[in-house]
């Protein structure tokens, strides 16, 4: 638990959230992770509202689970964001990684979070 709170419980749906079904990712530490492109964020006190454009709902996010989508506004791997967070908070890196795979599969379920291919763009 990180701050009290896990941190699948820190993403609020501000508005109903019709039609969710639970789905598996099979996502793991080596997952590279980002927040989906059709989403709109902005920081509102120590909350920040996610905008789905394509459900046209909006989403809060608290407590860890902000720092976690500061992280994810560039690809990165859940490791990373694992080994950012147990440098940030006193909390075991399992139960850390636990935490933080729940929260990025339910930014998943609702379309605010996407895996990205393993490809990275060349610069030429």
């Amino acid at each position: 638990m990180l701050n009290g709170k896990k941190l699948g419980q820190a993403l609020t749906n501000a508005a109903e959230a019709p039609g969710l079904t639970h789905r598996s990712y099979q996502l793991s530490a080596a997952s590279l992770v980002t927040a989906a492109e059709g989403s709109v964020a902005a920081q509102a006190g120590d909350d920040v509202l996610v905008l789905s454009l394509s459900s046209a709902q909006y989403y809060r996010l608290t407590g860890t689970a902000t720092h976690i989508w500061s992280l994810m506004r560039v690809p990165i791997r859940i490791s990373d964001i694992r080994e950012a967070l147990t440098r940030t908070y006193e909390v075991p890196a399992d139960a850390c990684e636990r935490d933080i795979l729940i929260l990025i599969e339910a930014l998943m379920e609702r379309g605010l979070a996407e895996v990205c291919s393993e490809e990275t763009p060349t610069s030429d």
